[in-house]
């Protein structure tokens, strides 16, 4: 099964009208573009999970800006991590189109670190877990 067959598929269990329509412009030779947005910035606390956090008001000014862009046009399906701040970028992105939530897009999980206050001491512990984190190819 081919990457695409296998997104469909994945998409087809969740959304069918949507895969239904992406089969159909893959089988009649439609381009397909994967255009990748990090979520906006967020409202840092300390006291919840970062997968919890929300964008903060800089955050949804620059997503507002984002979603103006000509680039989006042609986007005919948004898949986002299901954590709020990307939730909500995804939102303002795709604009009343579908919404996709992917469990598998989701942020690096150091809730077992705790909280890390210097800016150096959390890339040092971002880049060691890269380091140690071992990735297993399909």
């Amino acid at each position: 099964m081919t990457w695409v067959e296998e997104n469909i598929a994945f998409i087809r269990r969740r959304h069918p009208g949507i895969a239904d329509d992406l089969a159909c412009q893959a089988a009649e030779g439609f381009a397909a573009s994967l255009i990748l947005v990090r979520h906006a910035h967020v409202a840092v606390d300390p006291t919840i999970p970062s997968q919890e956090w929300r964008l903060s008001a800089e955050g949804e000014a620059a997503t507002a800006v984002l979603a103006a862009d000509s680039a989006l046009v042609g986007v005919a399906v948004v898949a986002s991590s299901p954590e709020h701040k990307a939730m909500q970028t995804a939102e303002v992105l795709a604009a009343g189109r579908p919404i996709v939530p992917v469990p598998g897009l989701c942020e690096l999980d150091r809730s077992a670190l705790g909280w890390v206050e210097n800016g150096a001491d959390y890339e040092a512990m971002v880049e060691e877990i890269f380091i140690s984190t071992r990735l297993v190819d399909g």
